[in-house]
């Protein structure tokens, strides 16, 4: 099935349909406020990468550029890494960035 972008003509949102190849791709109201002034838009291309192509650029980036040089370019490395992974963790990565960090400072 072909996921379709649209834009309304009524409230001015855009949207993403799943639509079945049975139903008219022309013929989908706004999501938002129901219209049916809606007009398909052109969608962009989008290569999937996998986890380990992720992690890899991520890891070309730390030997392009070295070891951050503040917590905050540590910490959103931290985000980063997170975020490549299949399920993202990018919240679960800074909390644990946020913890020693914390640590640290006690120490």
């Amino acid at each position: 099935m072909p996921v379709y972008e649209y834009r309304c003509g009524s409230c001015g949102k855009a949207f993403n349909v799943l639509v079945p190849q049975t139903e008219d791709a022309d013929s989908q109201p706004c999501k938002f406020c129901g219209s049916t002034e809606v007009s398909r838009q052109v969608s962009r291309f989008r290569r999937g990468t996998s986890e380990e192509d992720r992690f890899d650029k991520i890891t070309d980036r730390l030997e392009r550029v070295g070891e951050p040089e503040s917590a905050s370019e540590l910490r959103e490395m931290a985000r980063d890494a997170g975020a490549a992974a299949d399920e993202d963790l990018a919240d679960e990565f800074e909390e644990m960035f946020e913890a020693d960090m914390d640590e640290d400072t006690n120490r």
